[in-house]
Protein backbone atom coordinates (compact mmCIF):
# COMPACT_ATOMS: atom_id res chain seq x y z
CA UNK A 1 0.00 0.00 0.00
CA UNK A 2 1.47 3.43 -0.94
CA UNK A 3 2.55 5.69 1.90
CA UNK A 4 -0.27 8.15 1.30
CA UNK A 5 -2.85 5.39 1.74
CA UNK A 6 -1.18 4.20 4.93
CA UNK A 7 -1.23 7.75 6.31
CA UNK A 8 -4.91 8.30 5.33
CA UNK A 9 -5.86 4.92 6.75
CA UNK A 10 -4.13 5.61 10.10
CA UNK A 11 -5.58 9.13 10.43
CA UNK A 12 -9.04 8.85 8.84
CA UNK A 13 -9.75 5.16 8.36
CA UNK A 14 -9.47 5.41 4.59
CA UNK A 15 -8.83 2.07 2.90
CA UNK A 16 -8.52 0.66 -0.60
CA UNK A 17 -11.30 -1.88 -0.17
CA UNK A 18 -14.71 -2.63 -1.62
CA UNK A 19 -16.32 -1.03 1.42
CA UNK A 20 -14.36 2.20 0.86
CA UNK A 21 -15.43 2.22 -2.79
CA UNK A 22 -19.03 1.83 -1.62
CA UNK A 23 -18.63 4.74 0.81
CA UNK A 24 -17.29 6.95 -1.97
CA UNK A 25 -20.45 6.37 -4.00
CA UNK A 26 -22.69 6.88 -0.96
CA UNK A 27 -21.07 10.25 -0.23
CA UNK A 28 -21.26 11.20 -3.89
CA UNK A 29 -24.99 10.45 -3.85
CA UNK A 30 -25.45 12.44 -0.64
CA UNK A 31 -23.62 15.38 -2.24
CA UNK A 32 -25.83 15.22 -5.34
CA UNK A 33 -28.99 15.20 -3.19
CA UNK A 34 -27.77 18.15 -1.11
CA UNK A 35 -26.85 20.20 -4.19
CA UNK A 36 -30.25 19.47 -5.77
CA UNK A 37 -32.06 20.50 -2.58
CA UNK A 38 -29.97 23.49 -1.57
CA UNK A 39 -29.14 25.26 -4.84
CA UNK A 40 -31.84 26.20 -7.36
CA UNK A 41 -31.14 25.45 -10.98
CA UNK A 42 -29.74 28.47 -12.86
CA UNK A 43 -32.24 30.04 -15.25
CA UNK A 44 -31.97 29.14 -18.93
CA UNK A 45 -33.46 31.61 -21.41
CA UNK A 46 -34.09 29.64 -24.61
CA UNK A 47 -35.46 32.74 -26.34
CA UNK A 48 -31.92 34.09 -26.70
CA UNK A 49 -30.83 31.22 -28.97
CA UNK A 50 -29.74 32.04 -32.52
CA UNK A 51 -32.78 30.35 -34.05
CA UNK A 52 -35.26 32.12 -31.79
CA UNK A 53 -33.76 35.46 -32.76
CA UNK A 54 -34.78 34.56 -36.35
CA UNK A 55 -38.33 33.48 -35.39
CA UNK A 56 -40.59 36.50 -35.26
CA UNK A 57 -43.28 34.92 -33.09
CA UNK A 58 -43.12 34.55 -29.28
CA UNK A 59 -45.51 31.58 -29.52
CA UNK A 60 -43.03 29.55 -31.60
CA UNK A 61 -39.87 28.51 -29.74
CA UNK A 62 -36.86 26.49 -30.85
CA UNK A 63 -35.94 24.54 -27.69
CA UNK A 64 -32.79 22.59 -28.60
CA UNK A 65 -30.13 22.51 -25.87
CA UNK A 66 -26.36 22.79 -26.12
CA UNK A 67 -24.68 19.60 -27.39
CA UNK A 68 -23.10 19.18 -23.92
CA UNK A 69 -26.43 19.48 -22.09
CA UNK A 70 -27.98 16.07 -21.40
CA UNK A 71 -31.46 17.56 -21.13
CA UNK A 72 -31.47 17.72 -24.92
CA UNK A 73 -34.28 20.25 -25.01
CA UNK A 74 -35.76 23.02 -22.88
CA UNK A 75 -39.57 22.71 -23.19
CA UNK A 76 -41.59 25.89 -22.76
CA UNK A 77 -44.19 26.62 -20.12
CA UNK A 78 -47.71 26.28 -21.47
CA UNK A 79 -50.88 27.88 -20.10
CA UNK A 80 -54.16 25.97 -19.82
CA UNK A 81 -55.71 28.15 -22.51
CA UNK A 82 -53.01 27.27 -25.04
CA UNK A 83 -52.98 24.38 -27.52
CA UNK A 84 -49.55 22.80 -27.17
CA UNK A 85 -47.82 21.56 -30.34
CA UNK A 86 -44.48 19.71 -30.37
CA UNK A 87 -42.73 19.75 -33.76
CA UNK A 88 -39.74 17.44 -34.19
CA UNK A 89 -37.38 17.79 -37.13
CA UNK A 90 -34.03 18.94 -38.47
CA UNK A 91 -32.80 21.49 -40.97
CA UNK A 92 -35.61 20.73 -43.44
CA UNK A 93 -37.90 22.82 -41.18
CA UNK A 94 -36.20 26.02 -42.27
CA UNK A 95 -35.58 27.90 -45.49
CA UNK A 96 -33.10 30.65 -46.30
CA UNK A 97 -33.40 33.70 -48.49
CA UNK A 98 -31.48 33.56 -51.75
CA UNK A 99 -29.40 36.66 -51.00
CA UNK A 100 -27.61 34.64 -48.26
CA UNK A 101 -28.45 37.00 -45.41
CA UNK A 102 -29.15 35.27 -42.07
CA UNK A 103 -32.95 35.74 -42.30
CA UNK A 104 -34.80 32.44 -42.50
CA UNK A 105 -38.34 31.12 -42.76
CA UNK A 106 -39.47 28.40 -40.37
CA UNK A 107 -42.26 26.04 -41.38
CA UNK A 108 -43.61 25.75 -37.78
CA UNK A 109 -43.96 29.55 -37.64
CA UNK A 110 -45.79 29.57 -40.98
CA UNK A 111 -47.95 26.71 -39.69
CA UNK A 112 -49.04 28.80 -36.71
CA UNK A 113 -49.94 31.69 -38.99
CA UNK A 114 -52.39 29.38 -40.76
CA UNK A 115 -53.68 27.64 -37.61
CA UNK A 116 -53.62 30.27 -34.83
CA UNK A 117 -56.24 28.51 -32.67
CA UNK A 118 -57.59 25.04 -31.92
CA UNK A 119 -60.72 24.68 -29.79
CA UNK A 120 -60.54 28.43 -29.08
CA UNK A 121 -57.08 28.02 -27.54
CA UNK A 122 -54.14 29.84 -29.07
CA UNK A 123 -51.60 27.53 -30.67
CA UNK A 124 -48.13 27.54 -29.13
CA UNK A 125 -45.36 25.49 -30.71
CA UNK A 126 -42.18 24.02 -29.24
CA UNK A 127 -39.80 23.16 -32.07
CA UNK A 128 -37.46 20.25 -31.27
CA UNK A 129 -34.99 21.42 -33.90
CA UNK A 130 -31.40 20.22 -34.14
CA UNK A 131 -29.21 20.41 -37.21
CA UNK A 132 -28.34 17.08 -38.83
CA UNK A 133 -31.00 15.25 -36.80
CA UNK A 134 -30.56 11.52 -37.47
CA UNK A 135 -33.17 8.83 -36.80
CA UNK A 136 -31.88 7.85 -33.31
CA UNK A 137 -31.74 11.55 -32.40
CA UNK A 138 -35.27 12.00 -33.74
CA UNK A 139 -36.53 9.05 -31.69
CA UNK A 140 -34.92 10.55 -28.58
CA UNK A 141 -36.59 13.90 -29.35
CA UNK A 142 -39.96 12.19 -29.82
CA UNK A 143 -39.57 10.48 -26.43
CA UNK A 144 -38.87 13.85 -24.79
CA UNK A 145 -41.84 15.42 -26.59
CA UNK A 146 -44.16 12.64 -25.43
CA UNK A 147 -42.92 13.24 -21.88
CA UNK A 148 -44.10 16.88 -22.19
CA UNK A 149 -47.65 15.65 -23.06
CA UNK A 150 -48.46 18.07 -25.89
CA UNK A 151 -51.90 18.29 -27.48
CA UNK A 152 -50.51 17.59 -30.95
CA UNK A 153 -47.21 16.50 -32.54
CA UNK A 154 -45.66 16.87 -35.98
CA UNK A 155 -42.68 14.69 -36.92
CA UNK A 156 -40.64 15.51 -40.03
CA UNK A 157 -38.59 12.67 -41.54
CA UNK A 158 -35.58 13.52 -43.69
CA UNK A 159 -35.25 11.14 -46.68
CA UNK A 160 -31.46 11.42 -46.51
CA UNK A 161 -31.24 10.12 -42.94
CA UNK A 162 -34.35 8.14 -42.08
CA UNK A 163 -32.97 4.82 -43.42
CA UNK A 164 -29.28 5.71 -43.68
CA UNK A 165 -27.40 3.24 -41.46
CA UNK A 166 -24.13 5.12 -42.05
CA UNK A 167 -25.44 8.07 -40.03
CA UNK A 168 -27.80 6.99 -37.27
CA UNK A 169 -26.91 9.59 -34.61
CA UNK A 170 -25.13 12.93 -34.34
CA UNK A 171 -26.33 14.34 -30.98
CA UNK A 172 -24.88 12.19 -28.17
CA UNK A 173 -26.39 14.42 -25.46
CA UNK A 174 -29.85 13.04 -26.32
CA UNK A 175 -28.90 9.49 -25.28
CA UNK A 176 -29.22 9.82 -21.45
CA UNK A 177 -32.88 10.85 -21.43
CA UNK A 178 -33.68 8.32 -24.15
CA UNK A 179 -31.99 5.61 -22.08
CA UNK A 180 -34.04 6.55 -19.02
CA UNK A 181 -37.26 6.42 -21.07
CA UNK A 182 -36.44 3.02 -22.61
CA UNK A 183 -34.75 1.18 -19.74
CA UNK A 184 -38.01 -0.34 -18.48
CA UNK A 185 -38.64 -2.11 -21.79
CA UNK A 186 -36.34 -5.14 -22.23
CA UNK A 187 -37.06 -5.22 -25.98
CA UNK A 188 -35.16 -1.91 -26.27
CA UNK A 189 -32.07 -3.08 -24.37
CA UNK A 190 -30.17 -4.27 -27.49
CA UNK A 191 -30.72 -0.80 -28.97
CA UNK A 192 -29.41 0.87 -25.82
CA UNK A 193 -26.42 -1.46 -25.74
CA UNK A 194 -25.56 -0.43 -29.29
CA UNK A 195 -26.23 3.31 -29.21
CA UNK A 196 -26.01 4.37 -25.56
CA UNK A 197 -22.97 4.04 -23.31
CA UNK A 198 -23.14 2.86 -19.67
CA UNK A 199 -22.51 6.50 -18.72
CA UNK A 200 -25.60 7.55 -20.76
CA UNK A 201 -27.77 5.01 -18.97
CA UNK A 202 -26.47 5.94 -15.51
CA UNK A 203 -26.71 9.72 -15.98
CA UNK A 204 -30.13 9.33 -17.60
CA UNK A 205 -31.53 7.38 -14.65
CA UNK A 206 -29.93 9.69 -12.06
CA UNK A 207 -30.84 12.80 -14.03
CA UNK A 208 -34.53 11.96 -13.96
CA UNK A 209 -34.32 11.95 -10.16
CA UNK A 210 -31.74 14.61 -9.28
CA UNK A 211 -31.51 18.11 -10.75
CA UNK A 212 -27.83 18.30 -9.90
CA UNK A 213 -27.19 15.56 -12.47
CA UNK A 214 -29.79 16.44 -15.08
CA UNK A 215 -28.93 20.14 -15.10
CA UNK A 216 -25.23 19.97 -14.46
CA UNK A 217 -24.53 21.88 -17.69
CA UNK A 218 -26.39 24.90 -16.27
CA UNK A 219 -24.64 24.52 -12.90
CA UNK A 220 -21.27 24.30 -14.66
CA UNK A 221 -21.94 27.40 -16.77
CA UNK A 222 -23.04 29.35 -13.72
CA UNK A 223 -19.93 28.29 -11.80
CA UNK A 224 -17.67 29.00 -14.77
CA UNK A 225 -18.93 32.58 -14.96
CA UNK A 226 -18.14 33.09 -11.28
CA UNK A 227 -14.63 31.67 -11.64
CA UNK A 228 -13.70 33.40 -14.90
CA UNK A 229 -11.39 35.89 -13.20
CA UNK A 230 -9.51 33.10 -11.42
CA UNK A 231 -8.46 31.18 -14.51
CA UNK A 232 -4.79 31.30 -15.56
CA UNK A 233 -5.85 30.94 -19.21
CA UNK A 234 -5.34 33.82 -21.61
CA UNK A 235 -8.84 34.57 -22.88
CA UNK A 236 -7.85 37.25 -25.36
CA UNK A 237 -8.59 36.72 -29.03
CA UNK A 238 -5.79 34.82 -30.80
CA UNK A 239 -4.00 36.57 -33.65
CA UNK A 240 -5.28 35.77 -37.15
CA UNK A 241 -3.78 32.70 -38.77
CA UNK A 242 -0.81 33.32 -41.00
CA UNK A 243 -1.75 31.75 -44.32
CA UNK A 244 -3.62 28.51 -44.90
CA UNK A 245 -3.52 25.84 -42.15
CA UNK A 246 -1.49 22.74 -42.76
CA UNK A 247 -3.32 19.60 -43.85
CA UNK A 248 -2.84 18.12 -40.37
CA UNK A 249 -4.23 21.27 -38.72
CA UNK A 250 -7.22 21.22 -41.09
CA UNK A 251 -7.97 17.59 -40.24
CA UNK A 252 -7.64 18.34 -36.51
CA UNK A 253 -10.27 21.08 -36.92
CA UNK A 254 -12.91 18.81 -38.46
CA UNK A 255 -16.04 18.56 -36.28
CA UNK A 256 -16.18 14.75 -36.07
CA UNK A 257 -14.38 11.58 -37.26
CA UNK A 258 -17.11 10.92 -39.84
CA UNK A 259 -16.24 14.26 -41.47
CA UNK A 260 -12.76 12.90 -42.19
CA UNK A 261 -13.92 9.51 -43.45
CA UNK A 262 -16.62 11.12 -45.61
CA UNK A 263 -13.82 12.80 -47.54
CA UNK A 264 -12.30 9.40 -48.32
CA UNK A 265 -15.37 7.51 -49.52
CA UNK A 266 -14.77 5.95 -52.91
CA UNK A 267 -17.39 7.78 -54.96
CA UNK A 268 -17.92 7.49 -58.70
CA UNK A 269 -17.29 10.56 -60.84
CA UNK A 270 -20.79 12.10 -60.93
CA UNK A 271 -22.29 15.48 -61.73
CA UNK A 272 -25.62 17.29 -61.27
CA UNK A 273 -28.63 15.16 -60.35
CA UNK A 274 -26.49 12.01 -60.67
CA UNK A 275 -25.03 12.99 -57.29
CA UNK A 276 -28.53 13.31 -55.78
CA UNK A 277 -29.56 9.90 -57.13
CA UNK A 278 -26.36 8.35 -55.79
CA UNK A 279 -26.81 9.88 -52.32
CA UNK A 280 -30.46 8.81 -52.05
CA UNK A 281 -29.59 5.31 -53.21
CA UNK A 282 -26.85 5.05 -50.57
CA UNK A 283 -29.34 6.34 -47.96
CA UNK A 284 -31.49 3.23 -48.46
CA UNK A 285 -29.50 0.05 -47.72
CA UNK A 286 -32.65 -2.14 -48.07
CA UNK A 287 -31.43 -4.50 -45.37
CA UNK A 288 -32.21 -4.94 -41.70
CA UNK A 289 -30.55 -2.11 -39.77
CA UNK A 290 -31.05 -0.27 -36.50
CA UNK A 291 -32.77 2.47 -38.49
CA UNK A 292 -35.66 0.18 -39.28
CA UNK A 293 -35.99 -0.95 -35.67
CA UNK A 294 -35.91 2.65 -34.46
CA UNK A 295 -38.56 3.76 -36.96
CA UNK A 296 -40.89 0.96 -35.89
CA UNK A 297 -40.42 1.64 -32.19
CA UNK A 298 -40.83 5.38 -32.67
CA UNK A 299 -44.14 4.93 -34.48
CA UNK A 300 -45.33 2.42 -31.88
CA UNK A 301 -44.47 4.79 -29.02
CA UNK A 302 -46.24 7.68 -30.74
CA UNK A 303 -49.34 5.53 -31.16
CA UNK A 304 -49.18 4.31 -27.55
CA UNK A 305 -49.04 7.90 -26.30
CA UNK A 306 -52.48 8.59 -27.87
CA UNK A 307 -51.22 12.07 -28.82
CA UNK A 308 -52.62 13.08 -32.24
CA UNK A 309 -49.60 13.17 -34.56
CA UNK A 310 -48.74 13.92 -38.16
CA UNK A 311 -45.63 12.16 -39.51
CA UNK A 312 -44.50 13.17 -42.99
CA UNK A 313 -41.51 12.74 -45.31
CA UNK A 314 -39.86 16.07 -46.16
CA UNK A 315 -39.75 17.16 -49.81
CA UNK A 316 -36.67 17.17 -52.03
CA UNK A 317 -35.58 19.49 -54.83
CA UNK A 318 -38.11 19.46 -57.68
CA UNK A 319 -35.52 19.68 -60.45
CA UNK A 320 -33.75 16.64 -59.05
CA UNK A 321 -36.96 14.63 -58.81
CA UNK A 322 -37.49 15.18 -62.53
CA UNK A 323 -34.46 12.91 -63.09
CA UNK A 324 -35.79 9.30 -63.40
CA UNK A 325 -32.84 7.96 -61.37
CA UNK A 326 -33.66 10.30 -58.47
CA UNK A 327 -37.35 9.41 -58.76
CA UNK A 328 -36.54 5.70 -58.49
CA UNK A 329 -34.18 6.23 -55.53
CA UNK A 330 -36.80 8.28 -53.64
CA UNK A 331 -39.48 5.71 -54.47
CA UNK A 332 -37.28 3.04 -52.89
CA UNK A 333 -37.18 4.99 -49.62
CA UNK A 334 -40.95 5.57 -49.75
CA UNK A 335 -41.54 1.86 -50.37
CA UNK A 336 -39.42 0.90 -47.36
CA UNK A 337 -41.24 3.39 -45.11
CA UNK A 338 -44.67 2.22 -46.31
CA UNK A 339 -44.01 -1.11 -44.61
CA UNK A 340 -44.56 0.64 -41.27
CA UNK A 341 -48.11 1.77 -41.94
CA UNK A 342 -49.42 -1.09 -39.79
CA UNK A 343 -47.27 0.06 -36.83
CA UNK A 344 -49.39 3.18 -36.24
CA UNK A 345 -52.85 3.71 -34.81
CA UNK A 346 -54.78 5.38 -37.68
CA UNK A 347 -57.20 6.95 -35.19
CA UNK A 348 -54.54 9.23 -33.75
CA UNK A 349 -51.55 9.08 -36.14
CA UNK A 350 -51.43 10.13 -39.78
CA UNK A 351 -48.30 8.56 -41.24
CA UNK A 352 -47.40 9.85 -44.71
CA UNK A 353 -44.38 7.91 -46.05
CA UNK A 354 -44.75 9.44 -49.53
CA UNK A 355 -42.62 12.56 -49.98
CA UNK A 356 -44.43 15.89 -50.11
CA UNK A 357 -42.57 16.47 -53.37
CA UNK A 358 -45.07 14.18 -55.12
CA UNK A 359 -47.91 16.68 -54.65
CA UNK A 360 -46.12 20.02 -54.73
CA UNK A 361 -45.44 22.29 -57.69
CA UNK A 362 -41.85 22.97 -58.69
CA UNK A 363 -40.09 24.58 -55.74
CA UNK A 364 -36.82 26.42 -55.27
CA UNK A 365 -34.16 24.52 -53.31
CA UNK A 366 -30.56 25.47 -52.58
CA UNK A 367 -29.61 21.77 -52.47
CA UNK A 368 -31.40 18.42 -52.44
CA UNK A 369 -33.08 18.96 -49.05
CA UNK A 370 -32.90 22.64 -48.09
CA UNK A 371 -35.38 25.17 -49.47
CA UNK A 372 -35.30 28.81 -50.36
CA UNK A 373 -37.80 30.85 -48.36
CA UNK A 374 -40.66 31.16 -50.90
CA UNK A 375 -40.92 27.37 -51.06
CA UNK A 376 -41.51 27.11 -47.30
CA UNK A 377 -44.86 28.91 -47.67
CA UNK A 378 -46.10 26.33 -50.16
CA UNK A 379 -44.85 23.38 -48.09
CA UNK A 380 -46.47 24.77 -44.94
CA UNK A 381 -49.83 25.10 -46.71
CA UNK A 382 -49.83 21.39 -47.59
CA UNK A 383 -48.93 20.44 -44.01
CA UNK A 384 -51.64 22.78 -42.68
CA UNK A 385 -54.22 21.17 -44.96
CA UNK A 386 -53.37 17.72 -43.61
CA UNK A 387 -53.28 18.90 -40.00
CA UNK A 388 -56.63 20.68 -40.28
CA UNK A 389 -58.28 17.58 -41.72
CA UNK A 390 -56.74 15.36 -39.04
CA UNK A 391 -57.71 17.66 -36.15
CA UNK A 392 -61.26 17.99 -37.49
CA UNK A 393 -61.59 14.21 -37.84
CA UNK A 394 -60.81 13.74 -34.13
CA UNK A 395 -63.50 16.27 -33.14
CA UNK A 396 -61.22 19.23 -32.51
CA UNK A 397 -62.00 22.66 -33.92
CA UNK A 398 -58.97 24.18 -35.65
CA UNK A 399 -59.21 27.74 -36.94
CA UNK A 400 -57.69 27.14 -40.35
CA UNK A 401 -56.63 30.00 -42.55
CA UNK A 402 -53.96 32.68 -42.74
CA UNK A 403 -53.80 35.23 -39.94
CA UNK A 404 -55.21 38.56 -41.23
CA UNK A 405 -52.71 41.34 -41.74
CA UNK A 406 -52.90 44.31 -39.40
CA UNK A 407 -55.89 46.43 -40.35
CA UNK A 408 -57.81 43.54 -41.95
CA UNK A 409 -60.87 42.08 -40.34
Amino acid sequence: MPAVFRWLSSRFGVGASLSSLFRIHVWLLVGVILISAARPTPEHNARTSWYNLQIDDPLVSEIGADINDQRGFHPSEFADDQFQVAWIGGSSLQARTEDEIPARSFIPQLFREWIPEVDQREVKIDVYLLQALRIWDEYAAVLEAIEAEPDYMVVTLNPMWVLNDAAISSWPNLAPNAADALIDDPSRWPLLASLASPDDVLTGILGSRFDAVDRRWSYANDLREQLTDLTPLNRSEPPPADGEPSELARIAGLPSPISFWSEHVDRPDLTGTEIDAYNLERANPRTGTWNRAVIGWMLEDISASRIPTLVYLAPIRSSSLADPAVDVALAGIEEQLSIYRDRVDPETVEFSPISLSRELPELGFRDLIHMWSPSADIVSEVIVERACAQLTNIDLDPKCGPVPNEGES
